[in-house]
């Protein structure tokens, strides 16, 4: 893996950790269009190359799944 690649790969990961926080904190008061847009980006972060990326997008989708 060179450079680039890790660098995207920690990116991704980031943006699952980001969106995690920001359902937990504002979860509720996301309208249905951003939620909605949220899912199915996290969706393509469980196909990625990366287990921490996939363990942190299952994190985040559980966190949009609780009331």
């Amino acid at each position: 893996m060179d450079f680039k690649e890790e660098y995207y790969a920690d990116t991704r990961l980031v943006a699952c950790h980001v969106m995690a926080g920001l359902l937990r904190c504002a979860g509720p008061d996301l309208g249905d269009d951003s939620r909605r847009a949220i899912y199915p980006e996290l969706c393509k972060r469980l196909d990625d190359s990366s287990d921490d990326t996939r363990i942190a997008a299952c994190g985040a989708l559980e966190v949009k799944s609780k009331p």
